[in-house]
């Protein structure tokens, strides 16, 4: 597999070095494209520059907790290696949104302060691993792209199938 990379850098920076930087860069895309679609940073009813910018804001900082949540997921099960590398962050916000306000009805806010408040960040990342270990990764697993299946012959719409309800109510007048 061959890359190439077309740049006006100079000759000094290396090519390892180029090839790093495009590729981190694509992880940042990757990240806004996820921002974006999964989390719907842009409302378009959010016509006031403040009010689109704490939307973005608001966005961001469910990534990151996602990306933390996908990290403890990934991290929890080593089994499974091909799972670990395809968890979709679509499919963790998707489950989120669908369970969270049923979660909301059936745990009170004062039984989370109680129990994830107080810990410290190495009890809480154990806690999210423990948490992680009983998820079933198969639910939440990216989806590989193929390519379109070509679409069906049409039957219908060909010359010579059709034919106009005014010629049909014609041969009845004729007999």
């Amino acid at each position: 597999m061959e890359v190439h990379i077309l740049t006006n850098l100079p000759a000094s920076v290396g090519t390892l070095e180029i090839a790093e930087a495009y590729r981190q860069r694509w992880t940042i895309e990757t990240a806004f494209r996820d921002i974006t679609t999964n989390l719907r940073c842009e409302i378009n009813t959010l016509g006031y520059p403040d009010a689109a910018l704490f939307g973005f804001c608001v966005a961001l900082v469910i990534y990151s907790v996602l990306s933390v949540v996908q990290a403890a997921l990934r991290d929890s099960q080593t089994e499974t290696r091909k799972i670990e590398r395809n968890v979709s962050m679509y499919a963790i916000a998707d489950e989120i949104s669908g369970v969270w306000r049923g979660m909301e009805i059936a745990v009170p806010n004062e039984v989370w302060t109680e129990v994830y408040a107080d810990l410290t960040p190495k009890q809480l990342v154990r806690q999210l691993r423990a948490l992680a270990r009983k998820a079933e990764l198969s639910r939440y697993t990216t989806y590989k792209w193929s390519p379109k299946r070509p679409q069906p012959k049409r039957i219908s719409g060909k010359r010579g199938k059709h034919v106009a309800a005014q010629r049909i109510l014609d041969k009845r007048k004729d007999k």
